[in-house]
């Protein structure tokens, strides 16, 4: 029975989620930021490859599927670490647009470096049209998985946030 368990797909990325997780908090660059950052560097390299380096919350929160008050908790610790600035739109102050620091693309510069190693790392022994393949199986049931009743609940309720920030 725990076998049966253990040899699911989504108990093993879980735990290939994980284990990403450690080893790359294990790298030398990554441990030594200003505290632990943790998924608040993924909306850091978001906004730093967004067009034009401004991205407004608004549009954070729809293209991320998170809700109102996880964005402004990661926003706000990425601000104090001045890894980003914040700027109001000067026709309408509800709308804040956010632009990746100096020291903040600095940071991405870092975390793209060792996420670059890590993935030649897991792809190590498997050809290019696997590796390619891989990620379409990836991106597919994540797709799926969005489909199903409970993602699209968690979409709608972030899309109410959104409306009713503005």
């Amino acid at each position: 029975m725990l076998e049966e368990h253990t040899n699911t797909i989504s108990f093993n990325v879980k735990k290939l989620n994980h284990i990403f997780g450690r080893v790359f908090r294990n790298y030398e660059c990554i441990a030594t930021l200003e505290d632990q950052i943790g998924t608040s560097a993924l909306l850091l390299g978001f906004i730093y490859r967004y067009p034009d380096g401004t991205i407004s919350q608004k549009d954070l929160l729809e293209r991320f599927s998170i809700t109102k008050s996880t964005l402004s908790k990661s926003l706000a610790l990425l601000e104090q670490k001045e890894y980003i600035s914040r700027k109001l739109d000067n026709n309408d102050h509800r709308i804040r647009y956010i632009s990746v620091t100096e020291k903040g693309a600095q940071v991405v510069k870092a975390v793209d470096e060792v996420i670059k190693k890590l993935n030649e790392v897991m792809l190590d022994g498997f050809t290019k049209e696997e590796a390619e393949q891989f990620l379409s199986f990836l991106l597919r049931a994540m797709s799926n998985l969005k489909e199903e009743k409970g993602a699209i609940v968690y979409e709608e309720k972030s899309k109410k946030s959104v409306s009713n920030e503005e």
